[in-house]
């Protein structure tokens, strides 16, 4: 999405989904019905600030899923009939999302928060421009996005290192596409030199509130820190849920998040609660920031987060897929491929002082955006 604009919002989520439909050996039917023989899965995926395309073969029958991996990831044809059977499910899924009111909060927040910078879009895309992508628009990006310079490959699983990478050049050794275009440097969010605030209404029983702040990179040494209060804050054993949720019963839902991007990122307050009592859930979420900017959290505290973050971070690595992910992402990122370790390092370094820091740095009582929707 960060090469996204107004005027081609949702290209590369269309991408992505069409990038399976189509090549120039096989039709959607002919891929679908190999990827089912084999037992297999191959997909696209779009982001924030990747477009991807990942597997995930039997070990037995990885020889002919990389032939058909590579085969897709090379020979893309993006059938005009497929893309108009795409369309109507994009379109849908676009509507789908304006029905969850959490998810329309957050998405007016990061708006407020990132334009015009392409952060502030949805990642599903724009109804208008759906409507008006075709196969030669696909096939266009495709061409000048997927050069072999700018990706990273990961292979995780039951495979010889030795092996697999001979796999690899023959089937990519001639694959040297160079890109026609430079990718350009995304416009700067706005500057929040106050605060702003938008109420959105629905006629629904509930009141959606989000209230946050600009944030931190993947790349900042702050961001541990930042991670480590949001997890003080955040879950059942955490401040909010406890002071705003069990004793106060002033939300159905209440939680705090963080989202870490490549250019910018946000650490923010979501709360659900009936429309009655908009205000004192407000005044409740300013009171546990003024807390957290006044005060060191406990050691008990950020035990227990370090902990949980720990935990969650290892736990979310269990299968081969998921490191196979991460660890092309994180070299994407800069932060070299085998950052999962380091990470964990990181994290079990942080000290309440440096909690109570960027706290202070990064919640701002002035400079802010506040989201309601509900009636």
């Amino acid at each position: 999405m960060r090469y996204e604009s107004e005027k081609s919002n949702g290209l590369f989520n269309f991408l992505a989904k069409a990038w399976t439909k189509g090549t120039e050996a096989h039709s959607a039917q002919g891929i679908a019905e190999i990827i089912e023989g084999l037992g297999s899965s191959i997909s696209g995926f779009s982001g924030q600030n990747t477009l991807g395309l990942q597997g995930r073969f039997l070990s037995q029958n990885l020889d002919k899923g990389l032939a058909l991996f590579t085969e897709i990831l090379l020979t893309p044809t993006f059938p005009s009939e497929e893309i108009k059977k795409l369309r109507p499910l994009i379109l849908a899924e676009l509507k789908r999302q304006d029905d969850y009111l959490p998810g329309v909060a957050v998405r007016e927040f990061r708006r407020l928060l990132f334009s015009p910078h392409p952060y502030g879009m949805n990642p599903l895309g724009k109804a208008s421009v759906i409507k008006a992508i075709n196969s030669k628009n696909l096939f266009e990006t495709y061409r000048y996005f997927v050069i072999p310079d700018r990706g990273v490959l990961s292979i995780v699983g039951d495979i010889r290192a030795e092996e697999i990478i001979s796999s690899i050049e023959t089937m990519l050794g001639a694959w040297s596409v160079e890109s026609e275009i430079s990718l350009s440097t995304p416009p700067e969010p706005d500057p929040l030199i106050s605060r702003k605030i938008l109420n959105l209404k629905k006629k629904k029983q509930q009141v959606h509130i989000v209230l946050g702040f600009p944030g931190a990179t993947f790349n900042s040494t702050e961001r541990y820190a930042l991670e480590t209060m949001n997890a003080v804050l955040s879950g059942q054993g955490g401040r909010l849920f406890i002071d705003l949720r069990d004793k106060k019963s002033l939300a159905y839902s209440v939680t705090s998040f963080l989202g870490l991007g490549l250019d910018y990122g946000s650490f923010a307050f979501y709360i659900a609660c009936a429309p009655e009592k908009k205000d004192r859930a407000v005044k409740g979420l300013w009171q546990e920031i003024y807390r957290v900017i006044r005060e060191p959290v406990t050691d008990n505290e950020i035990e227990r987060a370090k902990k949980w973050l720990i935990g969650t971070h290892e736990i979310s690595l269990q299968t081969n897929r998921a490191k196979a992910v991460d660890m092309a992402l994180n070299e994407l990122y800069g932060l070299g491929y085998n950052f999962s370790s380091e990470y964990v390092l990181k994290i079990d370094e942080v000290t309440a002082d440096q909690v109570l820091n960027v706290a202070k740095k990064f919640m701002n009582s002035e400079e802010y955006v506040l989201v309601r929707v509900g009636p």
